[in-house]
């Protein structure tokens, strides 16, 4: 799976668990529904990302036919606003820029020894 795509669900996950919500969990029908659309965001992203043979795998050991899971897909998709779900699918090549450009930049091994002279002081 690309790391973009288990990046926006480690991100949809943590927006739900911290509880920090664009709109407050204890509004009435609408606190509720910012959770379900991020997940069903992500969840959607993340299989859309899967490579087509292992997505077939899946579905074969779940018994789940592949009409009934495109339908599924297809519903979430007509259920969700357009420029939203446009946002997200940019969300893993942002990832993955920032994961490139992180290497390229050298400071993870700088980071490391830096935190490792530290604990060693300490």
């Amino acid at each position: 799976m690309p790391a973009g795509a288990k990046a926006a669900l480690a991100i949809a996950t943590g927006y739900v668990v911290l509880g920090r919500d664009l709109l407050p969990d204890d509004l009435p029908l609408l606190g509720g529904l910012d959770d379900l659309v991020v997940v069903a965001l992500a969840v959607d992203l993340f299989l859309e990302s899967a490579p087509d043979l292992v997505l077939a795998e899946k579905l074969a050991e779940l018994d789940i036919p592949r009409e009934a899971y495109d339908r599924d897909i297809a519903q979430i998709r007509r259920l969700t606003p357009g420029p939203l779900r446009r946002l997200i699918r940019r969300l893993p090549a942002v990832v993955d820029l920032a994961d490139e450009a992180w290497h390229r930049s050298g400071l993870g091994p700088r980071l490391r020894t830096w935190i490792t002279k530290e604990d060693s002081l300490a």
